[in-house]
């Protein structure tokens, strides 16, 4: 299950209407890459980034949702 929230006009610590991050953990990034590519979707990074975080790293990048949030792709090393 997941449960999406938007903040309203009111909430001074957030973007009003949207939620900020949605991750989504994928098995092969480099996969996804291409699909979101082919489906004429642009990445907001030139290329997959890494970042070293738990035992080997992640691999991911970064979509404009339509309301503004970003969608994250990553997949754990």
């Amino acid at each position: 299950v997941l449960s999406l929230f938007q903040s309203d006009e009111n909430d001074i610590l957030r973007r009003p209407g949207a939620i900020d991050h949605l991750a989504l953990d994928v098995d092969d990034i480099e996969s996804a890459w291409e699909e979101v590519r082919t489906a004429g979707l642009a990445p907001l990074e030139d290329a997959i980034q890494f970042l070293p975080f738990w035992e080997n790293g992640v691999r991911f990048f970064n979509l404009l949702g339509p309301n503004g949030e970003t969608v994250e792709f990553s997949q754990r090393l």
